[in-house]
């Protein structure tokens, strides 16, 4: 069963095919190959205009980036409450769960 709350099993089901099928050889899709819904199509966009922004804080790995935001100590306690929660059965839909992000993010930046 999916860990992501809102992942049909269909959907699930189907990525863990694709994963078993491409476990062996790397995974080479062409362009256009892949259609994505609207959501998905502009978060790619506003990356890609982020990206090309000069203007934009750049970070080599993910660590730098959330290091930037919070102390090192204070990111392991959230990964633990995190995983606890799992655990307890306490999750949420994660479209709601990265709109939450989005908005903490963005009130930082202000």
């Amino acid at each position: 069963m999916p860990i992501i709350s809102n992942v049909s099993e269909e959907d699930y089901i189907e990525l863990s095919k694709v994963e078993e099928n491409n476990s062996e050889e790397e995974l080479s899709l062409q362009p256009g190959s892949v259609k994505y819904n609207s959501e998905t199509e502009a978060a790619m966009q506003e990356a890609i205009q982020l990206s090309n922004d000069p203007n934009t804080q750049k970070y080599a790995t993910f660590a730098d980036a959330v290091g930037n935001m919070m102390p090192e100590d204070e990111l392991h306690e959230k990964l633990q409450e995190g995983f606890n929660d799992l655990e307890a059965g306490r999750t949420r839909p994660a479209k709601e769960a990265f709109e939450e992000f989005r908005r903490q993010l963005e009130e930082s930046l202000l």
